[in-house]
């Protein structure tokens, strides 16, 4: 009876843990200032973590989650952090054509023709 509380509560820890570790907006991607000059900005985000937890971790991590989902939020496809620290976070939020921030334009793309490995 003792082996199955401690199972039980090891599983409610780990499924706590998963809980925390989605990411709220996996197609947003991190990128630097420079290469989102193109983009129109949204805004700034910033939290602070949640002094409830137990573990600071968790807490950092559910900090960055939620200026992630708040940049998804608003239609972002880009951030540009400021900041990540135990204390807080912050990035700024833009929404990127897709021909901005590093991803190519149909024109910059050059065909290649097909190569051909089994002859030499």
């Amino acid at each position: 009876m003792k082996h199955l509380a401690v199972m039980i509560a090891a599983m409610a820890c780990l499924t706590g843990c998963g809980h925390y570790m989605k990411d709220p907006s996996p197609q947003l991607v991190e990128t630097q200032p420079q290469l989102v000059t193109a983009c129109t900005m949204l805004g700034t985000i910033s939290e602070t973590p949640n002094a409830d937890y137990i573990s600071s971790y968790l807490a950092q991590r559910e900090m960055v989650n939620k200026v992630r989902g708040r940049a998804g939020q608003l239609g972002a496809t880009h951030i540009v952090w400021l900041h990540q620290t135990p204390y807080g976070a912050a990035a700024q939020a833009y929404r990127c054509p897709a021909s901005a921030a590093g991803a190519p334009d149909q024109e910059s793309i050059q065909a290649s023709p097909p190569t051909d490995k089994t002859s030499k």
